[in-house]
């Protein structure tokens, strides 16, 4: 199974879409399943609309489920003393009641999601790795 084959033509279009999204230099990566990139597209979307201040620093796969961090719209981090300290620059954050919901659904959503194709899926074991897989994907060679 790969989960990732689409990866680059996915993120490409994401960022193409969303150039601000995903324009913080602190971003440690973008890497997701293809069978999410939907869900990562629609909380894209979405941020645009409710909180275009929006920066994503990571996005993605972690023990089956779907992960997204941001910071609190454009950062500076202070190099002299420990990363910790943030200046802020424009004044303006993501409204945290408004932005946490939308990616905790995302997060619940892609625990039953196949992270290969998009379709239901449900989280199982293969080779000891932890993944979301519809019934086809999983016994796919």
């Amino acid at each position: 199974m790969d989960f990732y084959r689409n990866h680059k033509a996915n993120l490409e279009q994401l960022l193409a879409r969303y150039p601000d999204q995903f324009s913080t230099r602190e971003n440690v990566g973008f890497v997701w399943p293809d069978g999410w990139n939907a869900l990562v597209a629609e909380v894209c979307d979405q941020m645009e609309f409710y909180s275009p201040a929006l920066r994503w620093l990571q996005i993605k796969e972690k023990f089956a489920g779907l992960r997204m961090y941001y910071v609190d719209g454009p950062l500076v981090a202070d190099d002299v003393v420990k990363m910790e300290t943030i200046v802020r620059i424009d004044g303006t954050y993501p409204d945290a009641s408004i932005v946490q919901p939308l990616i905790d659904l995302a997060v619940r959503r892609s625990t039953e999601t196949c992270m290969a194709c998009g379709q239901y899926g449900s989280r199982r074991v293969k080779d000891g790795y932890v993944l979301t897989a519809c019934e086809h994907c999983f016994t796919a060679p």
